[in-house]
């Protein structure tokens, strides 16, 4: 029975790595870059790196610029309709926008392609948007 219960295990890992795999939008990986206006029509620059579509593992870095002057760092959570999945993890600079505004709120960070071969990403919070980007690859 246990040698039936580890090989049924095995099996499912396979299985569930095989689906994450097939549904997984490789084009959003690579390096990303846009920007985005605050305080009173200020361009501020984003930097998005995505290495890979590992599960579990911190493969996403997004950098902000000024006045922001933070970074978000995240582990792939999977794919749900056609749009990668990033949890947020915890960043110890605790008086900026990433830590008061993305982590704390447990946000999760949404990214898919677009049409023309941009990258969107939503940042969102309980169902609600914190912020949405559109960036173009480096």
């Amino acid at each position: 029975m246990t040698r039936f219960i580890k090989n049924f295990t095995g099996v499912l890992c396979l299985l569930m790595s095989f689906s994450v795999s097939v549904l997984a939008d490789n084009k959003v990986i690579g390096k990303w870059q846009g920007n985005i206006i605050v305080n009173k029509d200020k361009p501020m620059f984003v930097f998005l790196n995505i290495d890979s579509l590992s599960p579990a593992k911190k493969v996403l870095t997004l950098k902000y610029g000024q006045p922001y002057n933070c970074v978000i760092e995240a582990k792939y959570g999977g794919s749900v309709n056609k749009t990668q999945v990033f949890y947020i993890i915890e960043n110890y600079k605790y008086r900026t926008f990433c830590y008061k505004d993305v982590y704390k709120k447990k946000a999760e960070l949404r990214v898919t392609t677009t049409k023309t071969g941009k990258l969107s990403y939503d940042i969102t919070s309980k169902g609600t948007s914190i912020q949405s980007v559109i960036l173009t690859r480096q």
